[in-house]
């Protein structure tokens, strides 16, 4: 299959690694956007967004810009991410010009728009070991929009500001539209381009991952639905409650053009689709559709599991045990092809009612820089075992992640006074025992 690919990026760098490439991409065809700040990327990207399968940048900050300035989260952006050994090689190529180069007076464009940047020169570049996908991560995290819709006109000022005031010799760029802004301004600047590998690399991956996603979005998708309203002594009797619900099942189908094929059981229905199906309807698992439609409909409780596996068996056993949590929650779960769980779905209409609950959820996460989601996926957790008391190994097999995660999360609930450890628990195995914690959520 062939995919469409958007590059965006600056005309002179596009041109660059259009000229690797060379048509190269027999799996991806290639348009090349062109834009010249940070502040036209938000409405570039409404505009060509429908026309492509996925996307990439040329830096680490031009992607996070798309990601926080975008309302559609289904589409993947990808970036060609900067290495070490570009940066050597540009750093080597100085000194071999010019021996007498001081590298404590080379600056890279980054320090003139992070405040307190751990390196600015590139001699302090070389007595670090910097790792730029992390550094970025650490970063990016804490910047607003503004500020990155700002970059590069905040490193045109105060690289001019610096010049002015002799604080260095030589700009080294990563932003390709700093790039041309500061040779206009008549400030000694290299851009540093990426290496032809890592610009294959790069386009192989997003090959990889876009053929990974369509292998997924066409896997079995099962959607289990029970109700304690319809009371059938088997799966073939048929009761005027299971027949108003196949309807409605049938008018949702036919409203959200679903392809779902309907299997009645004793007490509900089983529903077998995809999961790109299953991501549409749950607007990427975050509200349930379904569920509001039958409610506002027929007036009934419904308990919602959604299922995925790499086979239609391994999905209706998901289906299933997400269907149990629903009962138990009273909101409908979602379990994946590796059998992690995402629930319960719709928590943000709760928010919007100003439920106390979700509101101290909220609370908590400003506190403890723990997500939404994984609040609720731990409250969650604490309703299944109905306790408030658990062990960081119970909630890991709970939750479905490493003994390491939810150590983290543990650790900031306490410090931050929404956990207590009240006791320790002992290991069946040999072993320290485990504490436990009582959480406040």
């Amino acid at each position: 299959m062939s995919y469409r690919l958007a590059l965006i990026s600056t005309e002179e760098h596009c041109s660059y690694i259009k000229g690797i490439l060379n048509g190269q991409t027999a799996d991806c065809n290639i348009d090349y956007i062109y834009y010249h700040s940070f502040r036209e990327l938000p409405d570039l990207y409404r505009q060509i967004e429908p026309n492509y399968d996925a996307f990439c940048t040329t830096g680490a900050f031009a992607r996070e810009t798309l990601i926080k300035s975008r309302t559609n989260q289904q589409k993947q952006i990808f970036t060609i991410s900067e290495k070490s050994t570009e940066i050597y090689r540009e750093l080597l190529t100085l000194i071999n010009e010019n021996r007498d180069t001081d590298l404590t007076r080379v600056m890279f464009d980054y320090s003139f728009c992070i405040p307190n940047m751990y390196f600015k020169s590139a001699n302090r570049y070389l007595e670090k070991e910097i790792q730029h996908e992390k550094m970025h991560a650490s970063i990016l995290k804490n910047m607003t929009l503004d500020e990155l819709l700002d970059t590069d006109e905040t490193i045109i000022t105060n690289a001019a500001a610096a010049w002015k005031q002799g604080q260095f010799d030589l700009v080294l760029c990563h932003f390709s539209t700093a790039y041309p802004k500061l040779r206009e301004a008549e400030i000694p600047c290299k851009f540093i381009y990426p290496a032809p590998d890592n610009v294959t690399d790069t386009i192989m991956r997003i090959v990889d991952s876009l053929d990974m996603e369509q292998l997924n979005n066409n896997l079995p998708g099962i959607i289990y639905l029970s109700s304690p309203d319809i009371n059938s002594s088997s799966a073939d009797e048929i009761t005027p409650e299971s027949v108003n619900l196949q309807k409605c099942l049938l008018d949702f189908n036919r409203e959200n053009t679903t392809g779902f094929l309907l299997k009645k059981t004793l007490q509900g229905f089983e529903i077998y689709t995809t999961q790109q199906v299953l991501e549409r309807i749950t607007e990427h698992f975050t509200v349930c559709q379904l569920r509001r439609y039958i409610e506002s409909s027929l007036g009934i409780n419904v308990h919602i599991g959604y299922g995925i596996g790499v086979n239609v068996m391994l999905a209706r056993s998901h289906a299933i045990d997400a269907c149990s949590m629903s009962s138990k929650s009273g909101r409908s779960h979602v379990i994946t092809k590796d059998g992690s769980y995402i629930g319960p779905l719709g928590a943000q209409d709760v928010q919007e009612e100003g439920d106390p609950v979700s509101q101290k959820v909220l609370q908590i996460a400003r506190a403890t820089g723990l997500s939404i989601s994984t609040l609720q996926r731990i409250s969650s957790a604490l309703e299944l075992i109905g306790s408030r008391e658990i062990t960081t190994q119970e909630l890991a097999g709970t939750l479905q992640v490493t003994v390491a995660n939810t150590n983290r999360f543990l650790n900031a609930l306490q410090q931050n006074g929404f956990a207590q450890i009240v006791g320790k628990k002992k290991s069946l195995m040999k072993g320290r025992p485990s504490r436990i914690y009582r959480l406040e959520l």
